[in-house]
């Protein structure tokens, strides 16, 4: 007579069971891995575009304070110098500035005729004359609310994993000679 001993193992159902649960189990960590690394490159974007914007409102503050100092020593002359030379007429619709460069461009037509940025690694500066092209825009607005006041906006726009994005901030500067 035969007799049949219990075999103690798993099946192959228990088998493919383990399998799918550990397969679900990596498969939802790549994804929150995956969109942790979205998020930061997002952040990176957010980050870059600040310090783009806040660089353009500095340069313009800087060339104001220029021009109040041009004028006081023009009143020892007998003359003037207008506290927004070089910088109201060009952004009246829309220019760029390219700091390291120190000049204000005016763009063709609208904030989207501005040229793309490029990174300088040599130097590690964003201009327009020298680097490698970058997904970022920046265009500068200069709006007049009175004879000793205007309002500079700056506006930055880029494209990332074929979504738009823009980031903006406004300053109001004043005539420091008055």
């Amino acid at each position: 007579m035969y007799t049949y001993s219990k075999q103690l193992g798993f099946t192959l159902v228990e088998i493919l069971v383990a399998i799918s649960i550990l397969s679900i189990s990596i498969l939802a960590t790549f994804t929150a891995v995956q969109g942790a690394l979205r998020s930061t490159n997002f952040s990176e974007d957010q980050i870059i575009a600040y310090y783009l914007a806040d660089e353009a409102l500095e340069y313009i503050r800087s060339v104001r304070d220029s021009n109040a100092i041009r004028h006081i020593s023009a009143l020892g002359g007998g003359s003037a110098h207008g506290w927004l030379t070089t910088i109201s007429p060009t952004c009246n619709t829309a220019c760029y500035v390219d700091v390291p460069n120190n000049t204000i461009t005016a763009c063709s037509s609208s904030p989207d005729s501005c040229p793309m940025l490029l990174y300088n690694a040599t130097n590690g500066l964003y201009q327009y004359t020298a680097g490698s092209p970058t997904m970022y825009r920046r265009s500068v607005s200069i709006t007049s609310i009175s004879a000793t006041e205007v309002s500079v906006d700056v506006f930055i726009s880029w494209t990332a994993q074929g979504i738009s994005k823009t980031h903006t901030q406004k300053l109001v500067i004043r005539n420091r000679t008055e």
